[in-house]
């Protein structure tokens, strides 16, 4: 819990005023004594590479980075912006311009991917949907419910 004195003004600009703390990368990667140790160095060095890019004022910076860890962090910051634009588009294809006024709590319902992929036959005309379809109509499409 953080009290209101840590989140004054005062506090925060005091922060931001204090010099960076400089972190050894070559240094912490030859503390490391096992593998898995190893790993998760390597893993916080690049995170904090990646943040260091990615943020002008930073409490940690890096010194005497390798370039692998550099380009871990690139690799990873690539992955993460086409991770973003993926569920982008996603979201674009589940919610089209022009849908139907029900089709917004079919994808409520549906909610997980499970759910969106699981095909089920229409109680009504037996053609194969999926089940977020068919959930509304207790079993039967769109179709089928309005010609009952």
């Amino acid at each position: 819990e953080k009290s209101a004195v840590d989140r004054s003004s005062e506090a925060v600009a005091s922060q931001l005023m204090r010099p960076a703390v400089e972190v050894d990368a070559m240094a912490a990667l030859q503390d490391a004594e096992t593998q898995p140790e190893l790993k998760l160095v390597q893993q916080k060095l690049v995170r904090l590479q990646r943040h260091a890019a990615k943020h002008e004022l930073r409490s940690k910076a890096l010194t005497h980075t390798p370039q692998f860890i550099k380009e871990e962090a690139r690799e990873q910051e690539a992955w993460i912006a086409q991770r973003k634009t993926d569920k982008k588009k996603a979201a674009a294809a589940e919610a089209p311009a022009g849908s139907t006024p029900g089709a917004d709590e079919v994808s409520r319902i549906a909610g997980s991917s499970l759910e969106q992929d699981f095909q089920v036959e229409c109680a009504g005309c037996g053609a194969m949907h999926a089940w977020a379809h068919l959930q509304l109509g207790d079993g039967r499409c769109e179709t089928c419910c309005k010609q009952v």
